[in-house]
This record gives C-alpha cells, sequence and structure tokens, in this order.
C-alpha cells in the first residue's frame, strides 16, 4: 500500500500504540528484532494495514504477528484474520502468558511461519 494511501488518523493511531506498546508487545519486540538480524527479515511494529493497525508484520514474506490473544477468539479477531488471509497475509496469534513463559518458543513459531512465508523469488533480469 502506497505511504500516501494510508489515511492520518491511522497513521496517527500506529504511531500512538508504537509509543504505549504493552510488556507483552515490548518483550516480543525484543525477540522479533534479534529474528530481523539473524533471520534477515524485516518486522515492523504497530503497523497499518487495510482497516487494522496490526501490532507486527513482515511485509516482504506477508506475516503478522499478534499479542493478546485469549483462549477465544474475538469477533475483531476473526474478522481480522479472515480480511489478512484473504489479502494473502499469514496470521499468528499468541497469548501474553506464553511470551513471557517462554518467548524462545514463540519466537521459534514465528520462524517456522517464515520458512512457510518465504518471498516470492525474483526472477533474473532478461
Amino acid at each position: 500500500m502506497p505511504h500516501s494511501a494510508i489515511p492520518d488518523w491511522q497513521r496517527q493511531q500506529a504511531r500512538q500504540r508504537r509509543h504505549s506498546q504493552t510488556p507483552a508487545q515490548q518483550r516480543l519486540w525484543q525477540g522479533l528484532r534479534r529474528l530481523n538480524r539473524a533471520k534477515r527479515t524485516h518486522f515492523r511494529r504497530q503497523a497499518p494495514i487495510g482497516p487494522f493497525v496490526v501490532d507486527f508484520v513482515d511485509l516482504r514474506r506477508r506475516l503478522v504477528v499478534e499479542t493478546g490473544l485469549s483462549r477465544q477468539l474475538s469477533e475483531l479477531d476473526q474478522s481480522r484474520a479472515t480480511w489478512l488471509g484473504e489479502q494473502g497475509f499469514r496470521w499468528l496469534a499468541f497469548a501474553d502468558r506464553d511470551i513471557f513463559r517462554d518467548l524462545n518458543a514463540v519466537l521459534t513459531s514465528v520462524s517456522n511461519a517464515l520458512v512457510q512465508c518465504k518471498p516470492p523469488r525474483q526472477l533474473p533480469p532478461p
């Protein structure tokens, strides 16, 4: 999505969320930053995508990672997951307690999903 296509209100909402992350989001962000360096990914935090602001996304691999998942998906979570899937994104969500209990397991799940979400190969120039 072109930068200018993001409405100002959504851009400001994303910026505000970056400055007020939950403790679980802060912890996961530190882990994803390590993945960015180790796996050459490019996760962004609190990024606007369509009508939503997602917690973390690697746009190139079309992988969204969210925090705050409860046992039952809320109606918003279900509609977000459906919409993102229709746009070609894979959606992972983790409970905050899992992020604090075993961050390495969460990062392993993200890393495994990255393998399945490899970006399309660039064709060599003719």
